[in-house]
């Protein structure tokens, strides 16, 4: 059984590593041109399109920085 485990880590560890060396920048987040009025004032809402329940464009943006703070969080192999 310590034999099986020590295999999965390892050769997880050589995923992380691969996606490590791939990764190289958190993903950007684009920005649009929305804006609110409130009470005479505007309001800039460049992160609007981030806003709703089945939103595949964030969704997938979502996964990207999840994929950047695994690999990041990584300790480096020199």
């Amino acid at each position: 059984m310590f034999r099986r485990l020590s295999i999965a880590l390892f050769l997880t560890s050589l995923g992380c590593t691969a996606i490590a060396a791939t990764v190289s920048a958190p993903p950007a987040a684009r920005t649009v041109e929305a804006a609110d009025e409130a009470f005479g004032l505007r309001l800039p809402d460049p992160y609007r399109w981030m806003e709703g329940e089945s939103n595949a464009e964030f969704d997938g943006w979502l996964r990207a920085q999840g994929a950047y703070g695994r690999a990041s969080s990584m300790p480096s192999r020199a």
